[in-house]
């Protein structure tokens, strides 16, 4: 269910299993540690990248204002919105702005 709803894709970054060396893997989008549950619509497909640098993670700090802000959840957030560079490969360039894609992206 959860390879099928991401297309291929990585839910935070969109890059597609098929360009990875490694497998995309099954990750938590709200960590059991912060009670988030093992049902599909908090089991999102990622990246290796991704996965790692978001670790339990719910929330960043924005360098910029320095106001807590939350992770990009794929299930709440809207990509066009949160990312608006409109470009269908974010791993290539942009900077998102409301809700991060990682605590440690920029």
């Amino acid at each position: 269910m959860v390879q099928r709803r991401a297309q291929g894709a990585c839910e935070y970054c969109r890059f597609p299993e098929s360009a990875s060396i490694l497998p995309h893997q099954v990750d938590h989008i709200i960590g059991r540690q912060h009670r988030g549950s093992d049902g599909v619509d908090n089991l999102c497909l990622c990246c290796i990248r991704c996965n790692l640098k978001k670790g339990p993670n719910i929330a960043s700090i924005d360098p910029a204002t320095s106001a807590i802000v939350p992770l990009y959840h794929p299930r709440r957030h809207s990509w066009g919105t949160t990312f608006p560079w409109g470009r269908r490969e974010p791993w290539k360039g942009g900077r998102p702005r409301g809700a991060r894609r990682c605590s440690s992206w920029t």
